[in-house]
């Protein structure tokens, strides 16, 4: 009889070490960003990491639009780049899944909003040289693009720009790339020429 409990005790645990888990997906969209959140979760509640995801965008058909790994918590992301119907393609030896789980993806985000740009502009006439500090109101902000007639450039981490001025110049313009604004000077200085 303790033969017996013993060959049974051997079976069972070697039964609940190759038992093998269904896998499901929890998604979510996030806007702004057309971001689709994926989470792989074993139906023993316990994340799924290292699942390999492929994202096909099935109708429109335009096949194959990424290929990710699920983190250890089992997360991973996708951007969604069109409206369609979309097929998440599971890969993975470690649980029972199905071949691919539908995701309908039926309107884009709406764009996020222009940004507001405040811009202190001085004009130095005597070095000929306009400067300008561009900040969201509070903080500086890198990366907008400033021009004058002549010359262009971008915006430092500082959230300053500083052009030079040219004899025909009489205006900066300010952009994010939403939204564009100028800065008429012509009639604060007239720079001469050499």
């Amino acid at each position: 009889m303790r033969l017996f409990a013993i060959s049974l005790l051997i079976l069972s645990i070697s039964f609940a070490a190759n038992t093998t888990y269904r896998l499901d997906l929890e998604m979510h969209t996030e806007c702004p960003g057309d971001m689709l959140m994926v989470d792989a979760i074993a139906s023993n509640g316990e994340p799924a990491p290292d699942v390999e995801l492929r994202l096909v965008l099935y109708e429109p058909y335009q096949g194959l639009r990424a290929l990710k790994h699920t983190d250890y918590d089992g997360h991973t992301a996708f951007e969604l780049t069109k409206n369609g119907t979309y097929r998440i393609y599971i890969n993975t030896d470690a649980y029972n899944a199905k071949d691919y789980e539908v995701f309908r993806y039926p309107q884009m985000c709406p764009p996020p909003p222009p940004k507001k740009l405040f811009a202190v502009v001085e004009v130095d006439c005597g070095s000929g040289s306009v400067r300008a500090d561009i900040t969201d109101g509070v903080s500086p902000v890198k990366g907008i693009f400033a021009r004058t007639l002549h010359w262009s450039s971008m915006t430092g981490e500082d959230g300053m720009i500083s052009l030079p001025l040219e004899e025909d110049d009489y205006f900066i313009a300010i952009g994010d790339g939403n939204s564009e604004g100028f800065v008429v000077f012509g009639d604060i200085c007239q720079i001469q020429g050499p």
